[in-house]
């Protein structure tokens, strides 16, 4: 007891022993001199101050109890997706969401992904900042490589690289797995007349006018294409604008390529001049699914 400071006792209330640690009694540390020289000076000069600071603390803890129901209630409607090490909320409601509940809201969402604990008071500022002055596509880089990107409807925080497509090739009958991706692209003859498919998923193309194999990659600078429908040569990052994909998805679209031309923005369009027509003598259909 005499090397480890601390002696033992027994309560008169309950008659149980109990330890006493010896720093307790020192004025060494803020908490102690508060308790044993600050309060008991209050006390001595006006009892009345100690029972109205226990009342005010009772009333705080309840008032932050009835917060916390609100916010826990507030934030199962506003999470979009959740997974270890992401989660997304809909950005709508935390644009008018007050500053003290959204704190609340966004300290909440962060410490129940388990990758993105310890993001600071000064972090949930600057998150707050990007949700209430931010635009589409601007983010946040944080510490221990968090990313916060404010899209169009969502907001992002994650932990989680961005995919990037790697390089592939593509023969007229064969299928690529993009592992970083999680996707799987084919290529196959079809008959004229076969079900054309969604224009997105599912293309079907002038097999005559594509050059194989074809190579499928991640965007690069100055990438341009015809859009199916449009006769109009658009370039790559307005496309990605005008359909609303996050700058975080667009390393992640596959870019289907023929010779130097996109002939397919997989998930999204084809090109309009491989476009089957009546003057198509053989065709090719792409497909993309999830592996």
């Amino acid at each position: 007891e005499y090397l480890s400071g601390s002696s033992h006792a027994m309560s008169p209330d309950s008659g149980r022993p109990y330890v006493i640690d010896s720093s307790n009694l020192k004025d060494e540390y803020l908490r102690n001199w508060l308790r044993n020289t600050l309060l008991k000076d209050v006390k001595q000069k006006n009892p009345a101050v100690i029972k109205d600071m226990c009342r005010t603390a009772e009333i705080i803890r309840e008032e932050d109890d009835y917060l916390e129901i609100i916010v826990t209630k507030t934030l199962m409607r506003l999470i979009s997706r959740k997974s270890a090490g992401t989660i997304e909320l809909f950005l709508r409601p935390l644009e008018t969401t007050e500053k003290p509940i959204l704190r609340r809201l966004l300290r909440r969402a962060v410490h129940a992904t388990e990758s993105l604990r310890g993001i600071s008071f000064v972090h949930i500022e600057d998150i707050i900042k990007l949700i209430k002055g931010g635009r589409a596509g601007d983010g946040l880089d944080l510490p221990r490589e968090i990313r916060v990107i404010r899209d169009y409807s969502i907001l992002k925080i994650t932990s989680e690289k961005p995919v990037k497509i790697a390089r592939y090739e593509l023969e007229s009958r064969g299928e690529v797995s993009i592992k970083e991706a999680g996707l799987i692209i084919r290529s196959s003859p079809e008959e004229r007349g076969a079900e054309p498919g969604d224009g997105k998923f599912t293309v079907m193309l002038d097999a005559d006018e594509i050059k194989f194999p074809l190579i499928i990659r991640s965007r690069a600078a100055g990438d341009c294409f015809f859009p199916f429908g449009f006769a109009k040569r658009k370039k790559l990052q307005d496309f990605f604008v005008d359909e609303k994909i996050s700058r975080d998805k667009r390393d992640g679209v596959p870019i289907v390529v023929s010779g130097n031309d996109i002939i397919w923005v997989a998930g999204y369009r084809s090109d309009d001049r491989y476009k089957v027509t009546d003057k198509t003598e053989k065709i090719v259909r792409l497909e993309m699914r999830k592996l």
